[in-house]
């Protein structure tokens, strides 16, 4: 079992002592549910998928695994069809490509629900929207970082997270620590490393962000291999491509994945000023996409890798392969299926938060109950609206309780 959970404590700290969630809008947005019937395929335990049987399980056709659940909004009743082992082979996700190359210690998953792994570090923001950062004499920081955004996201929405990284041996590391664990992340695997923390100025200008970093490096950049444990137990790892910018990180985060023997998320979430001039960013990800089972990209991040939606979805036909598109929605495929999800317009403060909070949606979906692609995009899409209410993009976040009530439901079996 993973740590005791702590009350979530308010996301930003003021530098002149102001809690800037004060005043936020409660605004998010509804998705709805279509008629068409939605298939939900639950993950399969560690020897499943090795082809064996667990040890704990039923024979198969008796057990909860060897029954497909479906959904048809049209219907009244609810059943259950156990389908023959033929059908259930043909339905399973197909096994995850693994970056093993050599044999590690392989425990059973299931530590975490969601490991995550790649950078934290501090976003400072006006008081009010529109101030530029030239001016403002007053300013608050934020928790900034997208795999720290999802990690803490996923924390407050109940899920078991634990957290990979390395933060500067300094006061301000040391508050983001703080702030990763007041929010229920397990931060033990977090190393301090004799560099800043990293900080980034924030302006927004009618809605648009523009960013003054100050990470050349940062102790965020600076994870090394000696620091990845040798035993990681999890159901799910995610990463962000920024890890993937440094020989260094690069290695210690393959070996994380390596290691953690468990299901891959990538959130691309491209920085083109932090990879070198040597090639395409994305052949330096090759490996990472094979392996992956969920890869989110955003309009901007194709852009910079100079790809299309098809030519994403081709690099990994078989994964769910999720492009977002600001207020317009998402677009998720696997295999031929294609889905798409338009959510209300909501009021926008702070767009910077949006795309962390949507990927800590979909994982939360998809973790606690299996493939069900088109409620994870209504719930992703939901946090998303969510996080764009107040400045700060964990801001908005911190009181989930109608979020958590919605995840534990299961799906109608009708």
């Amino acid at each position: 079992t993973g740590p005791k959970r702590r009350s979530a404590s308010a996301t930003c700290a003021s530098i002149h002592g102001r809690d800037c969630t004060r005043g936020r809008a409660d605004v998010w947005a509804r998705g709805h549910r279509g008629g068409a019937s939605s298939q939900i395929f639950h993950l399969r335990s560690r020897e499943e998928r090795e082809g064996g049987t667990p040890s704990h399980a039923t024979p198969r056709g008796e057990g909860p695994r060897d029954i497909l659940r479906t959904s048809d909004a049209t219907a009244g009743n609810r059943r259950r069809q156990i389908l023959p082992a033929a059908t259930r082979a043909a339905i399973r996700p197909p096994r995850m490509p693994s970056l093993r190359t050599s044999n590690v210690a392989r425990l059973d998953r299931g530590t975490y629900d969601v490991l995550v792994l790649g950078e934290a570090l501090w976003d400072v923001y006006p008081l009010r929207a529109g101030q530029s950062i030239r001016s403002r004499r007053r300013e608050q920081r934020c928790l900034g970082g997208a795999p720290a955004n999802v990690a803490v996201t996923l924390a407050r929405l109940g899920l078991n997270v634990g957290m990979i990284g390395a933060l500067g041996d300094d006061p301000l590391g040391e508050g983001l620590r703080d702030e990763l664990t007041a929010a229920g992340v397990d931060a033990k695997h977090i190393v301090s490393v004799r560099a800043r923390t990293g900080v980034t100025w924030v302006e927004l200008r009618a809605g648009v962000p523009r960013y003054l970093p100050f990470r050349s490096p940062s102790a965020d950049m600076l994870l090394h291999p000696k620091a990845i444990p040798e035993h990681l137990a999890a159901s799910w790892i995610h990463v962000g491509s920024s890890s993937f910018a440094r020989p260094e990180s690069a290695e210690a985060t393959r070996l994380a994945i390596t290691r953690s023997n468990a299901f891959l998320s990538v959130d691309l979430n491209v920085y083109p000023h932090l990879w070198p001039r040597d090639g395409r960013i994305v052949d330096h990800l090759s490996d990472v996409l094979a392996a992956a089972r969920i890869v989110k990209a955003s309009e901007s991040d194709l852009a910079a890798l100079g790809l299309s939606e098809d030519e994403l979805h081709a690099l990994r036909p078989d994964a769910l392969t999720i492009v977002t598109l600001a207020e317009r929605g998402a677009i998720a495929r696997i295999g031929d299926r294609r889905i798409e999800h338009r959510p209300r317009p909501v009021r926008v403060v702070d767009p910077i938060g949006a795309g962390d909070a949507f990927m800590a949606g979909v994982l939360a979906v998809i973790a606690r109950h299996g493939w069900d692609e088109a409620r994870a995009l209504v719930f992703g899409a939901r946090l998303g609206a969510r996080a764009v209410s107040a400045l700060g993009a964990t801001t908005a976040l911190v009181d989930l309780g109608r979020e958590r009530r919605s995840l534990a439901r299961r799906p109608s079996v009708r």
